[in-house]
């Protein structure tokens, strides 16, 4: 039996970490309670428990207004044989508890392992990667999965994600890549995911990951843009008097809406160029130059998103889409050495996991994250 007082880590699928802190517990006699102290406060253990979790993503959805969701299923694993310990823990999914979200489906007892699983619905939160020209922005599409601690009889139990060795595909995996995209104004770019567990130095448990997606515009026509460009140019070349012509080329094809960026866009430039090439042309015959120096700015853009898209194919794993290669872990999974916690992997990375490391955590990613593809771009951001 667990002794109180003492902070000494145990064998076993549970570790009793090493200090203990103290609750509130008053009394109103403030006397005879057995297991309190001095000041009617008494001990309490906190237990870091391993939970063996998958996540499979079925599909991306858009709801109206633009909103993105991942749907899928969760399966959490976790054995009670520990005192004090739950059957499972309770999800937080973003910034707010997962409500509605989380739906369990049903509950596995194998002896004192409990497997349960749930239908889960992600709302991915969008962000603007790129966006130096209409019809090549690159957007990231996130949300963070986060598995709450629970007290229950003076044991706080803190839930540790473990991670899979043999197989990425048991920690995150994409059902079926031909079916994934469901989008109607964005477009998924890479049906792989990028993958980002949490390691918090100071509590030692990693109750938490990240899922990234990245998505483009799927209206965008960079090409019609540059052709406009060009018809333009070459109308003025012929002859000023279609300048006004011209103009109207210009304008109904590049309207620039206010206030979007608070620098300046490649849209924006593309538009001025145009216009003072115009007006040049305007007052003075054969002053179209300004006409072709504004393709370099779509063209430029172009190269920048061409260079991203090279970037993400490159950093994007392949281990995350489930084919005909892909075994389900054993029933009692719990018993393999193949799990293991976040810390293991910072020395000796497995493929396709590599660490990075900060001053609170140690993130084990697979992917390419956000910040690493925004550094990627030559041109300046414009979000």
């Amino acid at each position: 039996q667990r002794r109180e007082g003492e902070g000494e880590s145990r064998k076993g699928p549970y570790e009793v970490v090493g200090k203990q802190f103290e609750v509130e517990g008053m009394s109103k006699s403030g006397q005879g309670d057995e297991g309190k102290g001095e000041k009617g406060k008494m001990k309490s253990e906190t237990s870091i428990v391993p939970v063996l979790h998958t996540l499979m993503i079925k599909e991306l959805r858009e709801a109206s207004g633009g909103k993105v969701y991942a749907v899928g299923t969760l399966i959490q694993r976790v054995r009670t044989g520990w005192s004090g310990s739950p059957s499972q823990f309770p999800y937080r999914v973003g910034e707010s508890q997962s409500g509605d979200r989380v739906v369990q489906r049903r509950v596995e007892e194998e002896g004192d392992l409990v497997r349960s699983n749930y239908v889960v619905e992600l709302p991915l939160e969008v962000s603007t990667i790129s966006a130096a020209f209409p019809g090549l922005e690159i957007f990231s599409a996130e949300v963070w999965i986060e598995l709450s601690s629970t007290a229950e009889n003076s044991v706080t139990s803190r839930p540790n994600l473990h991670i899979n060795v043999s197989d990425a595909r048991h920690n995150v995996s994409v059902r079926d890549a031909s079916v994934l995209d469901k989008l109607i104004a964005y477009a998924c770019l890479q049906p792989n995911p990028t993958v980002m567990y949490a390691w918090q130095r100071s509590k030692n448990y990693t109750p938490r990951f990240k899922i990234v997606y990245y998505l483009g515009n799927a209206s965008g026509h960079v090409e019609i843009v540059i052709l406009q460009g060009i018809l333009v140019a070459a109308l003025a070349s012929s002859q000023a008097k279609f300048a006004l012509v011209a103009a109207v080329v210009v304008f109904t094809g590049n309207g620039v809406p206010a206030g979007r960026n608070r620098r300046l866009s490649g849209r924006e430039l593309y538009v001025a160029l145009q216009v003072a090439g115009l007006s040049a042309l305007a007052l003075r015959d054969k002053t179209y130059g300004l006409l072709w120096l504004a393709l370099l700015v779509p063209v430029l853009c172009l190269l920048d998103h061409l260079w991203l898209l090279r970037t993400l194919r490159r950093s994007t794993t392949q281990a995350l889409l489930k084919d005909a290669s892909y075994r389900d872990p054993p029933s009692d999974p719990s018993k393999s050495q193949t799990w293991l916690p976040v810390p293991d992997f910072t020395s000796k990375p497995v493929k396709p996991w590599k660490s990075v490391l900060d001053a609170a955590y140690i993130y084990l990613v697979a992917g390419l994250p956000p910040d690493e593809l925004r550094r990627s771009s030559f041109l300046p951001s414009t979000s």
